[in-house]
């Protein structure tokens, strides 16, 4: 092969070699991703509030859109104390919030989608009033990735609370499964004591048959011979009983067919519902793997 046909077969095949995969992230069944693999990058950012354009940082909230992210801001600077107002930007005054001094009497956020990563990303900023940002101090940038915690971890934790749900949701579909094939099993057995005491009938009736046929026998050779008519009275006696009998094993037959019927029903009823019972206990393992997946995850968020 010449100089330039092998110069086209490389070229040929580093275009047809496939690139590298994306790796797929694990989720729960409710779509969250099971892993913590990011970082909390605080970057310097400004934000728009009565047409002054402060300096502050945003930082990076994943899983959650920006409407959730900010009443999950809202909700952690209430809690440290905080009075909040739903402004755009969002305005926060008071409380003991982390980092911040007597000095830094303002906040206000603000989230928007981040095309970039797909994920939100939210803007703080400090402020003395509404057109003077707050003096630049390490512990402000503090405070703002203790935001970045507090609120990715709030995601989490609403995440952990859904999947505690699926967890008891799937613990008592498991039980319910557990009763039901109990109870199939219990029905199957029930059935089959039915089966037993009809064929224990049937077994009686059959002994007190085959001794009227010998009576029977016995009283038509009687009459055959004698022809006296007490002898026949006794022969018509032992026919009318055997025809009781009879009718009787038929009726305890028709019996051990219906209860035959319904054990067959029952014990086919078993497996399905082991079955089911298998099914819900692997979905029962599964929420609760991927519950402690979830915990894990929110101890990675620092």
């Amino acid at each position: 092969m010449n100089m330039k046909l092998q110069q086209i077969a490389l070229f040929t095949s580093l275009i047809l070699m496939p690139g590298p995969r994306a790796v797929a992230q694990e989720r729960s069944l409710d779509g969250h991703v099971l892993e913590w693999k990011h970082t909390l990058d605080e970057l310097p950012a400004q934000l728009s509030v009565m047409k002054h354009k402060l300096s502050g940082w945003s930082f990076p909230v994943y899983e959650c859109s920006p409407g959730e992210a900010m009443q999950l801001w809202k909700t952690h600077l209430i809690a440290q104390g905080a009075v909040v107002k739903s402004n755009d930007p969002m305005r926060a005054t008071g409380g003991n919030i982390t980092g911040l001094s007597s000095l830094v009497p303002l906040v206000f956020a603000k989230a928007a989608k981040d095309k970039s990563s797909g994920s939100t990303r939210m803007t703080v900023v400090f402020a003395l009033n509404d057109s003077t940002a707050a003096p630049e101090d390490p512990a402000l940038a503090q405070a703002v990735h203790e935001m970045a915690v507090q609120v990715n971890r709030a995601v989490v934790k609403a995440q952990i609370a859904d999947q505690e749900e699926r967890v008891k949701k799937t613990v008592g579909q498991l039980e319910d499964a557990r009763k039901e094939e109990a109870k199939a099993s219990q029905r199957a057995n029930d059935t089959g004591r039915d089966l037993e005491n009809v064929k224990e009938k049937q077994s009686k009736l059959s002994r007190k048959q085959a001794d009227l046929q010998q009576e029977i026998n016995k009283w038509q050779t009687r009459y055959n011979a004698s022809q006296d008519p007490k002898d026949l009275k006794k022969l018509t006696k032992a026919q009318e009983k055997l025809a009781k009998v009879n009718g009787d094993l038929a009726k305890e037959m028709r019996a051990e067919s219906k209860v035959q019927e319904q054990m067959t029903k029952h014990q086919e009823a078993i497996p399905d519902a082991r079955k089911d019972e298998r099914k819900h206990g692997d979905q029962k393992e599964q929420a609760s793997r991927h519950l402690e997946a979830l915990k894990r995850k929110l101890d990675g968020i620092r």
